[in-house]
């Protein structure tokens, strides 16, 4: 799977949403 895009684009979305 894309863990490497997964990490970031989880890590962002994260910051963003809280």
């Amino acid at each position: 799977m894309e863990q490497t895009v997964d990490k970031p684009l989880q890590q962002n979305c994260f910051k963003e949403s809280r």
